[in-house]
């Protein structure tokens, strides 16, 4: 494999690509389609329908009445990502690269549906557990929350990023 193609795949920039692709094209599909359809009766549901708030719509008259906030604080969020992970490049190892990846991605995905549509985020994945219906979510929610668990669980078991086998600090 060539070597600026083996450095480009391990540097995880592509995930944060894959993330809002897939994102935008399983929204672009939900709105289109309107979607009201049991997968699994009773238990997954594709229902389309719009955010206009954070997670659970946590906030949810602040942001209609601040619209301007969340794309804001997205674009921020995600732009500090990008200066964490390439200010950090040669101290992360690959699970935090992939890690940092799919957050950026995420934030990214829900990034364009809040600054483009002033309906909010295309949400459209249901579940329901027993009489508890879990908040609709989307594929950028996935990543961020896949992303966030697999930072907890790392954090749990090192203190700090380990270098790439073979860099050293300042070098």
């Amino acid at each position: 494999m060539k070597a600026w193609l083996k450095k480009a795949y391990h540097s995880y920039y592509w995930v944060i690509f894959v993330v809002i692709i897939l994102d935008q094209l399983t929204k672009y599909w939900a709105m289109k389609a309107d979607v009201e359809l049991w997968v699994i009766e009773g238990f997954f549901k594709l229902s389309y329908t719009r955010n206009k708030a954070i997670a659970w719509s946590i906030g949810h008259d602040f942001f209609v009445n601040n619209p301007w906030v969340l794309p804001l604080l997205s674009l921020v969020a995600g732009l500090a990502m990008i200066a964490y992970r390439m200010i950090k490049d040669k101290k992360l190892n690959w699970l935090y690269k992939l890690v940092i990846a799919l957050l950026i991605g995420g934030t990214f995905g829900n990034y364009i549906d809040r600054q483009f549509f002033s309906e909010g985020v295309i949400d459209f994945l249901e579940f329901h557990f027993w009489s508890y219906e879990f908040p609709t979510f989307n594929v950028a929610d996935m990543a961020l929350v896949v992303a966030v668990i697999a930072f907890m669980v790392i954090s749990l078991f090192e203190k700090e990023p380990k270098e790439i086998e073979g860099e050293k600090h300042g070098q």
